[in-house]
């Protein structure tokens, strides 16, 4: 083996020498991504989504945030769902359908039984993601708004993002709703500690939905909830008010300051948390940097 990469080094083939493989190339730098310590006005910008998954993966997070992809057809499927969320007003399911259709030429599929099949997918979640609506409504729900940005400042953090939906029930508390179009779904145990929407609340403590009409000081937070459209009827998972709980909000923004030091490079090591989240397509997504399934020969 060793004869046969020399042999092919020589003849300069292109990944033979062991001094291009990954892992032998010394580091081009240790620079911090963001100078903390030497820059006393650097920040940093965080975002709901990013900090999830860095708390997944802190490798896989940095990929994907500084260049890298692993964008799916979930994820080009949730995109097209949460459009059509957006949009909702006003309109039939049949409409709905149709601003789906507009965009579903942009999705590429490996074989025509793959796209009827997807199709088909999406057409049931919408049908799930509209139960939802309808049944919102006639609980007199009120929305306030939907895809709703939102921006504090936490520390030396910049805490950034957008909000599906924003509610209002019908004794006047807010609720806030991000939709799912996953399988996963998490325990009720894990939605109450749940980055995402304690990062929603936490805009909502810092009066970040004050410009939503309808939003003021004396505005209540009943909580934040996950909408899941992927089974055959809506799943919510909801995450209770943490907006004046002092030990909650403290967490959640201990979680963001902890998260800041990381997201910077002061360490000088992103952790790769090898688990579910590198190869479940129903997860966070597939790492193809360091996990490949193995290739065997049998003669």
């Amino acid at each position: 083996c060793a004869l046969g990469l020399a042999r092919l080094t020589i003849e300069g083939t292109p990944g033979a020498s062991a001094d291009n493989w990954f892992g032998l190339i010394p580091i081009s730098t240790e620079e911090p991504l963001v100078a903390l310590d030497e820059d006393p006005t650097a920040e940093v910008w965080v975002k709901p989504s990013q900090l999830d998954d860095f708390l997944s993966c802190p490798l896989h997070w940095f990929m994907n945030a500084h260049g890298a992809t692993d964008k799916t057809f979930e994820t080009s499927l949730g995109i097209l769902m949460h459009s059509a969320m957006e949009q909702e007003e006003g309109k039939t399911e049949d409409q709905l359908w149709q601003v789906i259709e507009q965009r579903w030429g942009s999705l590429q599929f490996e074989a025509d039984w793959l796209e009827q099949r997807e199709r088909r997918k999406a057409k049931r979640m919408l049908g799930v993601m509209v139960s939802y609506l309808d049944q919102a409504r006639s609980q007199g729900v009120k929305v306030l708004g939907r895809e709703v940005e939102f921006k504090f400042q936490l520390g030396r953090a910049i805490v950034s993002g957008k909000v599906d939906r924003i509610e209002q029930n019908p004794d006047g508390t807010i609720m806030i709703v991000d939709l799912k179009t996953s399988a996963s779904m998490p325990s009720k145990a894990d939605t109450e500690e749940n980055p995402q929407l304690g990062i929603y609340q936490l805009a909502f403590a810092k009066h970040a939905f004050n410009h939503v009409e309808g939003i003021d000081d004396d505005s209540v937070m009943a909580g934040a909830k996950l909408v899941f459209v992927s089974q055959a009827k809506p799943h919510e998972r909801e995450q209770s008010s943490i907006v004046g709980v002092e030990h909650r909000q403290q967490a959640f923004e201990d979680l963001i300051q902890n998260a800041v030091a990381e997201m910077s490079l002061t360490k000088k090591v992103f952790v790769a948390n090898v688990g579910s989240h590198c190869t479940d397509s129903n997860s966070y997504g597939n790492c193809k940097l360091h996990i490949a399934k193995a290739v065997t020969f049998g003669g």
